[in-house]
């Protein structure tokens, strides 16, 4: 149980720390340099999903078998923990786009780690 737990937490706990990492790094700088919202925004989503493919990178490195299987429920759980924490504030595209995108680059890295 353990075995199959702990890919999860190392990976969800990576993934919403560099997220809050990101944002307090920009929240700070905006204090020192003067950023547009629009700049802002477009910064932290470039970032979110950065961090979405370096944490779909990492949790493949864990995952012996059905990475696919996996990726699916742990995009899921993903998708779940990001509507519970947006209080309301939901842009719908980048909700659904950043598991679809965790899916995918867990399937690239996977096809590309058989193929060493």
């Amino acid at each position: 149980m353990k075995k199959y737990v702990t890919p999860y937490l190392f990976t969800l706990t990576f993934m919403f720390g560099l997220f809050f990492i990101t944002s307090l790094l920009l929240v700070s700088s905006t204090y020192l340099i003067s950023l547009s919202t629009s700049t802002y925004q477009l910064i932290l989503k470039v970032a979110s999903y950065i961090i979405i493919i370096a944490s779909s990178i990492l949790f493949i490195h864990f995952i012996p078998s059905k990475p696919l299987y996996h990726s699916i429920l742990l995009a899921f759980l993903y998708l779940i923990i990001s509507y519970l924490a947006c209080n309301g504030v939901v842009h719908w595209l980048h909700l659904f786009l950043k598991p679809i995108v965790f899916i995918i680059s867990c399937i690239v890295v996977s096809i590309l780690k058989s193929d060493r």
